[in-house]
């Protein structure tokens, strides 16, 4: 019989100030094709913002790889509920999908702030007999 079980990898929270982000979008216009592409390259600054906090943190959640997965790697969509969801794309993808790891997310926006959370869950499964 096989049994599985979901094992905490880690936790990320990022907090993103919507008017420094829109600034630095105008500093800095490159900035935005390296964090975003397709789709998320037509949001507004809002919603850039709430996706860009999302990415980070579910780098953070990552712990020992964070450094090697680059915002580009990491897509947030949204279920059809409206909740977001993470999608690992590019070189990294087989790397997660291989290690068993899925993502929560949850992303909110109060008085100009947006803040996200993402925890990093591994499956693990054990054969019983």
């Amino acid at each position: 019989m096989t049994h599985s079980n979901l094992v905490f990898v880690g936790i990320g929270v990022d907090l993103v100030d919507i008017h420094r982000f829109s600034l630095l979008l105008d500093v800095a216009p490159t900035m935005k094709s390296r964090i975003f592409f397709g789709e998320e390259l037509t949001f507004n600054t809002k919603k850039l913002a709430g996706k860009f906090a999302a990415k980070e943190a579910v780098r953070k959640s990552l712990n020992e790889i964070t450094s090697r997965v680059d915002f580009r790697d990491i897509m947030i969509a949204n279920k059809e509920d409206g909740a977001p969801t993470v999608y690992v794309i590019g070189k990294h993808k087989t790397l997660i999908e291989h290690s068993g790891i899925s993502f929560q997310v949850s992303i909110s926006y109060a008085s100009g702030l947006v803040i996200a959370s993402a925890i990093a869950l591994k499956r693990i499964t054990n054969q019983r007999q």
